[in-house]
């Protein structure tokens, strides 16, 4: 009987934290990047396309999938931080290829 509860204090406190651990936010903000604009199109006559980038995430924690809006934000900001890598001001995402990896042009525009 205790190493049955115990077996289930451990298995609750396994999954809490997976869970915990799977909504926290593990992603760095650059600074600067909170004045990137995303645009699902963009005027080639006012742009420049500075750069391609891909970046990825996790999708999944252990066997639990993550949120697919906090994968897209976390995503959103990876391209961001590249932006001001690559001395860009706007983003737009241009392919998916799987969950929790996409590609994004780095723009400059007027």
């Amino acid at each position: 009987m205790i190493l049955s509860i115990k077996y289930k204090e451990v298995t609750s406190i396994l999954i809490s934290s997976l869970i915990l651990f799977g909504c926290a936010k593990f992603i760095d903000i650059e600074p600067g990047s909170e004045s990137i604009n995303i645009v699902n199109k963009f005027n080639k006559d006012q742009c420049v396309i500075k750069s391609t980038v891909i970046v990825s995430v996790l999708s999944e924690v252990g066997f639990i999938d993550r949120d697919p809006d906090s994968i897209k934000l976390d995503l959103n900001q990876l391209a961001k931080n590249a932006a001001i890598t690559n001395k860009g001001n706007t983003i737009i995402k241009i392919g998916s290829s799987e969950n929790g990896k996409a590609t994004y042009q780095i723009l400059n525009c007027q």
